[in-house]
């Protein structure tokens, strides 16, 4: 059983839509005997997509005609930046790579009618870099890591620097383990709606079994890490970080001196690690960054599921759901993908020896 609840004011929050005209005095009747159903998730790709159909509850009309719809995408200045082309009766898509941290109006017309429109923001050009610090051992000197939101620039030369610079904007942060189903973070505005009674103290790799067939220098870390942090909660299936502007962990420079964290902007992820993959295996997290509207659809639909057993990265149902669209129902919002670019290596305790 889940021991913690999101507050009772934000549930209300996410489930009370208000909607607001995309343009003024426009009667959104859509024209069809049934709502429409519509998910439009923009991406870093040239290529976006949209699905639109009949809301499924309402069974014998899922079948009607939307050839007549036309679907257009807008900028901040209202110009029209493209428009869809239908591939089948309930997917469009457009040649277009949308602008980090722009504003998008999506517009969808009946007869030159406009009957459903939403808006959305792309986010800014974030992704997690991970910083590491060396701990001197009694048997080695190993290194431990950190992460912190960073924005790639370009030097002087046009060449891009890696490190990146400090993000200090907000985001929204969907982090989920690739092994187990189970996550812990230190990054104190972790979202509490999906905690479970465990630790990380209880993960298989801080067992007996599991030290047994370690090194005795990997042992070492993997104890170390285990006395850091084993009394971190651990959420079921995903963490989500609504990451606010300015971030700070709290840490002060003593007891940073002393800790993995890198800065006062890191943070720490936590994942069971595999007794079968290596310790310097690749990073073990799938990150996602997404838009204000996506963030809120994606904890309702979650909380929907929550005695389901489904896994929420394959939930696209809008029906009584957080929506953004006015005139229908569903989500228009904005995804970037960085699990590659993250550089999270395996478990935090996949140190190094040196």
């Amino acid at each position: 059983m889940r021991n913690k609840i999101f507050s009772l004011t934000a549930r209300l929050a996410l489930l009370s839509t208000v909607i607001v005209s995309c343009v003024e005095s426009i009667d959104f009747d859509t024209g069809y005997p049934t709502p429409l159903s519509v998910h439009c998730i923009l991406t870093e790709s040239d290529i976006q997509e949209i699905d639109i159909r009949p809301a499924t509850s309402y069974g014998k009309n899922r079948d009607i005609s939307l050839s007549d719809l036309s679907v257009e995408l807008m900028n901040a200045r209202g110009e029209t930046i493209c428009s869809f082309q239908q591939k089948d009766n309930t997917r469009w898509n457009a040649e277009m790579t949308p602008a980090y941290g722009e504003k998008y109006a999506l517009s969808i017309k009946k007869d030159g009618q406009e009957i459903i429109c939403a808006k959305t923001t792309f986010p800014p050009n974030v992704y997690i870099k991970q910083f590491m610090k060396r701990r001197k051992g009694a048997l080695i000197d190993y290194l431990y890591y950190s992460c912190e939101l960073r924005i790639p620039y370009k030097d002087a030369e046009g060449f891009d620097v890696r490190a990146g610079a400090p993000f200090d904007g907000s985001a929204n942060l969907w982090v989920f383990p690739k092994v187990g189903n189970l996550i812990g973070t230190t990054h104190p505005n972790a979202d509490d709606f999906n905690l479970i009674s465990k630790t990380v103290g209880t993960f298989p790799c801080f067992s007996l079994d599991s030290m047994k067939l370690w090194s005795l220098s990997l042992n070492e870390a993997k104890r170390w890490m285990k006395d850091s942090y084993q009394d971190i909660p651990l959420h079921d299936g995903f963490v989500r970080i609504p990451s606010p502007q300015l971030f700070d962990n709290g840490e002060d420079p003593l007891s940073i001196s002393n800790n993995p964290l890198y800065t006062t902007r890191s943070f720490i992820f936590l994942a069971d690690f595999p007794l079968t993959c290596s310790p310097n295996q690749g990073d073990l997290f799938d990150i996602r960054i997404v838009s204000d509207e996506l963030d809120l659809y994606l904890k309702d639909i979650y909380q929907r599921e929550l005695d389901k057993g489904r896994d929420m990265r394959y939930i696209y149902n809008h029906e009584n759901a957080y929506t953004n669209v006015t005139g229908g129902i569903g989500i228009f919002g904005a995804i970037l993908y960085r699990s590659e670019e993250s550089a999270i290596r395996g478990y935090n305790g996949d140190f190094i020896e040196q």
